[in-house]
């Protein structure tokens, strides 16, 4: 009897384990699903919201630097455009004064205008009071020539030749610039007729006055000679 009674006993005991044990197991299913599982959800929902406000924000940030580029770059590109302009009317300016300089490039005893002084025929100590002495450099070579440079000009250097013993001035020969055109020929003839042509190498002879010739080399280096004096290139036609 006691047997039956403690089997009874322990049978309704497991029972109710069990049967608890299926209370407590639908009670966690019953929160996990009805709590657990929309919690986690609202996690990730509020999650990804926060990340969406960040990449609109973020993408906003950007376009704001995309349209400030363009404004910049629009402002570049008019600055660039104003600049062009300028340095065309820079240039036209420049096209003119050049060629108002050319049409009055020469006097009429054919030494060009500004650098009449001196002379052939003159002494070379002028050039000390006419030019400053950082810009005449007198040969030291044993070739009784000086130099004088001209900063802005047509014509880029002059060159002397002149006597050791009276340093009375024999030859002047003014150098054009390297990139000066076939201009000399026609305007030296505007006031010396047609040249006599030598017949070896781009050579042209006028003469100047009291027997002086006046020759122009490659045309760009017109020089101004004294009687009987010729450059070694010329051969007379």
């Amino acid at each position: 009897m006691t047997e039956s009674v403690e089997k009874s006993l322990i049978f309704k005991l497991t029972s109710a384990i069990i049967v608890t044990a299926g209370v407590v197991a639908t009670c966690i299913t019953y929160f996990y699903e009805n709590y657990r599982v929309p919690m986690k959800v609202l996690e990730v929902t509020l999650e990804y919201k926060n990340v969406a406000e960040t990449s609109t924000k973020t993408k906003k940030e950007i376009d704001e630097v995309k349209t400030a580029h363009l404004e910049t770059q629009k402002k570049l590109t008019d600055t660039e455009l104003q600049v062009g302009e300028l340095n065309e009317r820079i240039v036209s300016q420049n096209l003119t004064i050049q060629k108002l300089h050319l049409a009055n490039l020469f006097q009429a005893n054919f030494y060009p205008v500004g650098y009449g002084r001196p002379r052939v025929g003159d002494s070379v100590d002028e050039l000390k009071s006419l030019y400053s002495s950082k810009d005449v450099h007198w040969n030291s070579d044993g070739e009784w020539k000086v130099k004088v440079s001209i900063p802005d000009g047509y014509f880029e250097s002059i060159e002397y030749d002149y006597d050791e013993k009276t340093r009375v001035i024999s030859a002047v020969m003014f150098a054009a610039a390297p990139s000066t055109k076939k201009a000399l020929v026609s305007l030296i003839s505007d006031i010396g007729g047609p040249p006599v042509k030598s017949k070896r190498g781009e050579i042209y002879r006028w003469d100047v006055n009291n027997g002086q010739s006046g020759y122009l080399v490659s045309h760009r280096l017109w020089m101004i000679m004294g009687e009987g004096m010729e450059p070694l290139l010329w051969k007379e036609p």
